[in-house]
């Protein structure tokens, strides 16, 4: 139970980071739902990932820092001196799903939240099997490891879909402008049929 009681230190020290992400995601929504222009979109939510991505890093620094400082000042017991090695680890690993849930927000956008529901079922049963595979091996690490694994796996996914969202909306609005009529002849002619 000591690998335990290390790995849920680390994973409480993480927790930081998480409930940072959850109040930045109920302020940045209005914003990114506000928005309708998808390019104006997405440079804006690059931006902000720029800058989250610089302040979790900075978070992540001063959080493993006081917890070498509590370890020294035996805030925290000694026994607890492994939550330095597992720790980094945890934080990557929240700063990258805190990115993912940043963009997982284009699949609302795009109407298209049944990928969130696929894309965390095959997530799950990938965790599932690392993790039967790596805990009785690595014991924490094999459990952290799994968590860094999984939350990569959602950014990468997400990542692709709404890059092939993103590239066929503007294929579809290109194909539009294409049309020997504007939009406002096809206003005219619904109006006058009516």
């Amino acid at each position: 139970y000591k690998q335990l009681s290390i790995y849920y230190l680390a994973f409480s020290c993480v927790s930081v980071i998480a409930i940072l992400s959850n109040s930045l995601q109920n302020v940045w929504l209005p914003i990114f739902f506000k928005e309708k222009d998808l390019d104006r979109n997405i440079r804006k939510t690059n931006k902000m990932v720029l800058r989250l991505v610089g302040i979790l890093f900075l978070l992540s620094i001063v959080i493993l820092f006081s917890v070498v400082i509590f370890l020294k000042l035996k805030i925290i017991p000694g026994s607890y001196s492994e939550v330095v090695y597992v720790l980094p680890m945890l934080l990557i690993g929240q700063i990258v799903i805190c990115l993912a849930l940043l963009y997982g927000n284009y699949l609302t956008y795009f109407e298209k939240t049944s990928i969130v529901l696929w894309a965390g079922l095959v997530i799950a049963g990938i965790s599932v099997g690392l993790n039967m595979t790596l805990i009785p091996i690595w014991k924490i690490y094999g459990a952290a490891t799994t968590s860094l694994i999984s939350n990569i796996c959602y950014m990468v996914i997400y990542y692709f879909v709404i890059r092939y969202y993103r590239k066929r909306k503007i294929m579809f609005k290109q194909s539009l402008s294409d049309l020997p009529f504007d939009n406002m002849s096809i206003q005219t002619q619904l109006s006058e049929q009516k």
